[in-house]
């Protein structure tokens, strides 16, 4: 009995471990368990915390940028804009719903990227924040906002739509944003010719093969509005990938009514404007299928492009010298010339020089010439002509022409610091200034900060 009473007594003192050490571990699981929950609460409330402070930051950063805008103060504007990017991809989502202005059809005031206008209006004033603010968020690109801007394509006002898109150009989503925008644009909202056009040059911005197929398809539509928006999107965005569907395009029955933005395409991607490409581009002229003045123009680009020419198209543009077309012989002529035919220089300058010779103080004569030479390169004999206009003041036209020549001469020297001083003594107006920042005689020159200001341009890394 007592051996049994002994065994039964450590069974149960066994048990009593056993259940007191389960308590204990249940006990400690709890304990954790409790302290996960108190963690994730606190984690929860500072997260809602910084969201909190995250919105008083934007909102009052929004506020001083409408103040700022509405007094014209671009260099305010310009600090605050960096202020918003500095927040980064935690601040999108709060800013996407103010790049859109809302609606006022009273509004006619165009407003560009950034631009501050003295006088705003109240929706003229929105117009310009949801502007500054699409410039933001083009800069954080943030994953997060791509269905809510991909909403407001959809549904959106005109303007809220085209900044959604622009901002879309930039997502780092392109694989699932490329097949939505082909859905919106194959949708009834689709047909909105102004979202068209924004909607595919979003699609070569974004790139791929999806996009480009979808581009270069809408080339061999038989739809006029539709082919041109596709071209201009492909030329803005420098798409090399369609370049074999431009030249189908380029060699088809009634291309000549999209010459613009085929000559735009092959200003972008000029070294992909090889033998077809170019045989293309002349065969317009001497088929005699384009307006009197459109040959020249074709002529003309090609100079300017300076591309390696093919013996065919060569001799194609030395036969359209003895045109009676004279505007078509010359620009014959500056191509040859350009190219160091001496013979076709002579002709093409003899009339100027006759001229000249007999009305020695006309500067006109002088003028007439100066283009001619910048033309075909000859940019020191250029600039002596626009000299010699610009010394007789008598006529502002002319003389704002022969300023604007003599600067380019320079600056295709290389002599940016005298084209900056043509610049600054010439009549031209700030806004005529501006638009020079776009001709391709001043691209080298405008990359250079100490240059930009005399075209109003901002310094690069502002």
């Amino acid at each position: 009995m007592r051996t049994g009473f002994r065994h039964f007594t450590l069974l149960l003192t066994a048990f009593l471990v056993l259940d007191l050490g389960a308590l204990g571990a249940a006990s400690t699981v709890q304990d954790e368990r409790g302290s996960l929950q108190d963690l994730a609460r606190a984690a929860r409330t500072q997260r809602l915390a910084d969201l909190a402070r995250l919105e008083s930051v934007v909102s009052e950063t929004l506020a001083s940028m409408t103040s700022a805008l509405k007094t014209s103060d671009g260099a305010k504007v310009r600090d605050l804009r960096k202020d918003l990017i500095g927040l980064g991809p935690a601040a999108a989502e709060l800013l996407v719903p103010h790049i859109d202005p809302g609606e006022d059809a009273s509004a006619t005031v165009p407003v560009q990227d950034g631009e501050v206008v003295v006088g705003n209006t109240e929706y003229q004033t929105r117009r310009l924040l949801a502007s500054n603010v699409t410039l933001v968020l083009l800069e954080i690109q943030s994953a997060a906002i791509t269905d809510d801007l991909l909403a407001m394509v959809r549904a959106s006002n005109p303007r809220a739509a085209a900044n959604a898109l622009r901002v879309l150009a930039r997502s780092p989503e392109a694989e699932r944003v490329v097949p939505q925008l082909e859905l919106i644009l194959n949708s009834a909202r689709g047909q909105n010719a102004t979202l068209r056009g924004q909607a595919l040059m979003t699609l070569s911005k974004l790139g791929g093969p999806e996009a480009t197929a979808y581009l270069t398809a809408a080339l061999k539509e038989d739809n006029t509005d539709l082919v041109t928006a596709a071209m201009q999107a492909l030329a803005q965005t420098a798409n090399r990938d369609a370049a074999p569907a431009v030249l189908t395009l380029l060699n088809s029955q009634g291309s000549q009514i999209y010459l613009r933005e085929l000559l735009a395409y092959y200003i972008a991607v000029p070294d992909l404007c090889v033998r077809e490409h170019q045989e293309g581009l002349v065969g317009l002229v001497t088929r005699r299928t384009l307006p009197r003045e459109s040959g020249a123009l074709v002529l003309d680009t090609l100079r300017e492009l300076d591309l390696a020419p093919d013996r065919s198209v060569k001799k194609q543009i030395e036969d359209l010298q003895d045109t009676p077309n004279r505007d078509l012989s010359e620009a014959a002529m500056a191509w040859l010339a350009s190219r160091g035919d001496r013979s076709s220089r002579r002709r093409l300058l003899a009339g100027y020089d006759q001229f000249i010779d007999d009305n020695e103080d006309n500067p006109q004569g002088y003028l007439a010439r100066g283009q001619v030479l910048y033309r075909i390169r000859d940019y020191s004999d250029a600039l002596r002509d626009y000299r010699k206009v610009i010394l007789d003041p008598r006529d502002a036209g002319r003389n704002r022409i022969a300023y604007t020549g003599a600067a380019k001469c320079s600056a295709r020297m290389g002599k940016f610091k005298d084209a900056q001083e043509l610049l600054q003594r010439s009549p031209l107006t700030a806004d005529e200034l501006n638009r020079l920042a776009g001709d391709r005689a001043f691209a080298e020159m405008i990359q250079k900060d100490k240059y930009r200001a005399i075209f109003q341009l901002d310094p690069i890394d502002s």
